[in-house]
């Protein structure tokens, strides 16, 4: 019969959870210094106007929106036009604009206008110090339970997401192009 082996001690409750506090953001890169090219959103404008003109849809640029990787120009067309009528000639603007490609949102959801999305010329790196050193990134690290820092939207506004109340989070683009670094940096 072999002999009765020692109870094994109960484990230790583990110690209590303590604040977890972010380190600095002092140990991110600087972001390199950016000279933007020449803003030239007010001849690109004028340019989508005329282009449309030529093919019958008169529109009306509400607002430009800078980003900082592509301009959005918002464009209203005329009474009784159809929008389909206007994405018929994106390849006309894409040659007028002498843009690599362009993108035409029908309509800007919420919104009663049309928005043409244009690359810019020279487009300008979006570092996580930059965004961690905002106020948007300040008040998410204080409400969200799983605050996710994604960049900058098209506007150029800080991008922060609560990754506790997403389901799914998809990460989408050409081989090559950084998705697995991207979800490596996520979950580091």
């Amino acid at each position: 019969r072999p002999a009765p082996t020692p109870e094994a001690p109960a484990p230790e409750a583990p110690p209590a959870p303590t604040a977890y506090r972010l380190p600095d953001v002092g140990l991110l890169q600087a972001p390199p210094p950016f000279v933007p090219g020449a803003d030239n959103t007010e001849e690109q404008g004028r340019v989508i106007v005329e282009t449309l003109e030529q093919f019958g849809i008169p529109v009306q640029i509400t607002d430009v929106i800078r980003g900082p990787v592509i301009t959005r120009y918002e464009i209203l067309p005329a009474p009784g036009i159809r929008v389909n009528k206007v994405t018929t000639y994106s390849d006309n603007l894409q040659m007028a604009l002498r843009a690599v490609s362009i993108r035409i949102l029908t309509p800007i959801p919420g919104q009663g206008v049309m928005g043409l999305e244009v690359p810019n010329p020279k487009p300008r790196i979006v570092t996580i110090r930059e965004v961690a050193e905002g106020a948007a990134w300040r008040r998410a690290a204080s409400s969200m339970a799983l605050p996710l820092l994604l960049g900058k939207d098209v506007g150029g506004d800080d991008l922060i997401v609560d990754l506790a109340k997403m389901p799914h989070l998809l990460i989408a683009g050409a081989t090559n192009s950084g998705k697995s670094a991207c979800i490596n940096s996520l979950l580091s």
